[in-house]
């Protein structure tokens, strides 16, 4: 047998199910939808949908940040432009 396909072997096929062949069947529900799907396909699409929502979370914190950031920046701005008019204001 080919080191690679045994199950000790450190070979990224190995250690995930994906790329073997799963002949057992997944009950998938969703809303109203019912069915059976290949395992592979099940494991696949919860990996593909768990990275999606993993991705709008991090996007949707990215967002925010930025947004008190611009909020921060504006305020500094606005307290070192009057506090440089009060300044011009004391030397006259």
């Amino acid at each position: 047998m080919p080191a690679s396909h045994q199950p000790d072997a450190p070979y990224p096929r190995n250690l995930l199910p994906i790329g073997q062949a799963q002949e057992q069947s997944a009950d998938v529900s969703y809303f109203d939808a019912h069915g059976h799907v290949p395992l592979r396909v099940a494991l696949l699409l919860a990996a593909v949908v768990g990275i999606l929502l993993t991705a709008l979370a991090g996007s949707a914190r990215i967002t925010q940040l930025r947004a008190t950031a611009r909020k921060h920046r504006r305020a500094d701005h606005r307290a070192v432009n009057a506090e440089a008019k009060d300044s011009s204001k004391a030397r006259r």
